[in-house]
């Protein structure tokens, strides 16, 4: 899911990522049911809002540049 969704961005993912991904989101799924990390519980939705949402930026922040990721929570 977490490929196709890039994909509608023009970005190109590596399995290899997809994967990483995956098994964060079960980490954080797994951690949230001890503690409250998120509202969000559904995986699909997970791998939209907490992951697919933070690759569009990508495409316009270069290569070689810094960020930070403030958050809002």
């Amino acid at each position: 899911m977490l490929i196709s969704c890039a994909g509608l961005s023009d970005i190109v993912l590596q399995p290899c990522h997809a994967a990483l991904s995956a098994i964060y989101a079960l980490e954080l799924l797994n951690w949230n049911r001890k503690t409250n990390l998120t509202a969000i519980t559904d995986p699909a939705e997970v791998a939209i809002k907490h992951f697919a949402d933070c690759l569009v930026p990508a495409r316009i922040i270069p290569d070689d540049s810094n960020l930070l990721d403030i958050g809002s929570g």
